[in-house]
């Protein structure tokens, strides 16, 4: 089974790369590293590589410098340099330590596997390992070895690829749209909130607010990896439905947060971002269960619901640790469905009510929350003013 190593610091472009090469190579095992040293160190532990691919500035080391130490060894391995700089000097320098390929930064992710298919051997294929017996190990063993991501459509990748190409109010209403997407908003936040970005003393909590932090190039490729999960695109009908259900839920939820933001005079866009995300596992299980099917497993609607009943939880605090969600983002989140004891923080109590507007259960506790704001209409005249904004 081949064996390949992405080493690259920018948290953006370096899974998008991984991604691109499980494209070029289903059964590959491949790493990404962020430095030199666990880059080397991962080189050492598999005995080599077949495929490396590496970024020219590392915090630690040079590409170049790996490269170096890379062709010291004897393996046969094909190097691919990555790099923001198309100067003459940096190719020279690429070329002179055996480099196979140079790829300049920013890149269309077409343009990579073209490049990438000019350096290496497609056509030898390891067999296949032997698929999980049933849905449920399948999902247990995808949950322990591979990374989750929730569905996508490729339409909206493909349109933020020409993102710069695009018109001003073009460009913005993408933008508008992609603050609706979880798939975009959940590793935009982790991004935007990650050290290379962040250090710690302001939470970014839009989208809009993420996209200013780290740049609409990451935006890019962020969308792009996502396209390129297996099962991102969701084609099976059962599947379809239930994302449609669970969209269509939040953006009611988004419709109520609204109201309440008006009832208090407040922005509510960090709560309309965290109720966005609030059903990751079971967006994330869609993927797997359309994995399944890609696969040709055999997947029945009680199987799905199953399934959704029984895992959502756990997967949904995966991914949020997979994208490295906030602490305060994801207590948003969770006061979606209850609010600690003692909770005093306004925008916790806004996504309590929220919920509870939208379900239609407790208004003595809907009543008692209101009033804790300040808040005068009842849980009625609320979700009255909701539906008619959706009209």
């Amino acid at each position: 089974m081949r064996r390949a190593l992405v080493v690259e610091d920018d948290l953006s472009i370096g899974p998008l790369l991984v991604q691109l090469i499980r494209k070029l190579w289903p059964l590959a095992t491949v790493e990404h590293c962020v430095d030199g040293r666990s880059a080397l160190e991962a080189w050492r532990r598999g005995d080599g590589a077949d495929l490396v691919l590496l970024d020219w500035g590392l915090p630690d080391t040079t590409g170049t410098a790996l490269l170096k130490t890379i062709r010291a060894s004897g393996h046969k391995t094909v190097c691919v340099m990555v790099s923001g700089h198309a100067d003459r000097d940096r190719i020279i320098e690429a070329r002179r330590f055996q480099a196979d390929a140079y790829i300049v930064k920013p890149f269309r992710a077409a343009e990579v596997m073209a490049r990438l298919r000019e350096v290496v051997d497609e056509t030898e294929a390891a067999p296949a390992p032997s698929a999980p017996a049933t849905l449920p190990e399948f999902v247990a063993h995808m949950l322990e070895h591979e990374p989750l991501c929730v569905p996508l459509d490729p339409a909206l990748a493909e349109a933020l690829e020409g993102l710069v190409q695009l018109e001003a109010e073009a460009r913005t209403h993408l933008i508008r749209r992609c603050q609706f997407e979880p798939a975009l908003i959940g590793p935009l936040l982790g991004l935007a909130n990650s050290s290379p970005y962040n250090d710690g003393s302001v939470l970014i909590e839009t989208p809009v607010r993420a996209i200013e932090r780290v740049g609409a190039a990451r935006l890019v490729n962020i969308a792009v990896t996502i396209a390129l999960y297996p099962g991102s695109a969701l084609g099976v009908e059962v599947l379809v439905e239930h994302e449609r259900r669970l969209r269509q839920e939040a953006l009611a939820l988004v419709r109520l947060l609204n109201v309440l933001g008006r009832a208090l005079q407040v922005d509510v866009a960090g709560c309309r971002a965290a109720m966005m995300l609030a059903r990751l596992g079971e967006l994330a299980l869609l993927v797997l269960q359309q994995r399944w099917v890609d696969l040709g497993g055999r997947l029945e609607a009680s199987d799905c619901e199953r399934l959704l009943a029984t895992q959502a939880a756990a997967t949904s605090h995966q991914l949020k640790v997979q994208w490295g969600i906030p602490t305060a983002l994801q207590a948003r989140i969770g006061a979606l469905y209850q609010l600690p004891s003692g909770t005093v923080h306004r925008d916790a109590i806004l996504m309590r009510i929220a919920g509870l507007l939208h379900h239609g259960s407790d208004d003595d506790e809907v009543g008692r929350l209101l009033a804790r704001l300040g808040i005068r209409q009842a849980a009625a005249a609320l979700r009255a003013q909701a539906a008619a904004s959706a009209d």
